[in-house]
């Protein structure tokens, strides 16, 4: 779809392999032609839910935003999927799950890939999953981006225990 644009509500941004039953996988790998893209950037429609599916430039890892929100990815894909998609797998997710965010969009939002960087826009969000070597002064590697939230976390615990 060209502009894929997601209504407000409450969202899981997360590696869709984590939220999608082990049963349904593949029939949402296939239903939705995944199998056969190399780079994939949609939305979709799914089980009557609309959500937004992105490859990252480096498959599997671990990614940060720019507000230190972190992702771990197992099927090289990172997705925007409502709260209502969880829910309706039985699955119970919130804020202090692992390996994804939750985010509550006020207004409707879009969502993008940008070649430069690898960046998977989501909204507000912004997600690296590459860069270019023509950029590498403004690179910021994963493991650079997971010092910088340990050091903030750090300063956070070190105000509240003062």
């Amino acid at each position: 779809m060209g502009d894929n644009k997601l209504p407000a509500g409450w969202y899981i941004i997360s590696d869709p392999c984590y939220i999608i039953p082990d049963q349904e996988w593949m029939s949402f790998l296939v239903e939705n032609d995944m199998l056969n893209n190399k780079r994939i950037n949609n939305q979709y429609t799914w089980r009557g839910f609309q959500l937004y599916v992105s490859s990252t430039e480096h498959g599997d890892g671990e990614y940060y935003d720019q507000h230190m929100g972190v992702y771990g990815v197992d099927a090289g894909l990172i997705a925007c999927l409502p709260l209502e998609l969880a829910e309706h797998f039985g699955i119970e997710y919130d804020a202090d799950s692992p390996d994804g965010e939750l985010v509550e969009f006020k207004e409707p939002f879009t969502c993008e890939y940008r070649e430069k960087g690898g960046v998977i826009v989501i909204g507000h969000i912004e997600i690296p999953t590459g860069y270019d070597e023509d950029d590498e002064d403004e690179y910021v590697s994963n493991t650079e981006w997971h010092e910088e939230r340990l050091r903030r976390m750090e300063e956070i615990y070190n105000k509240e225990t003062r």
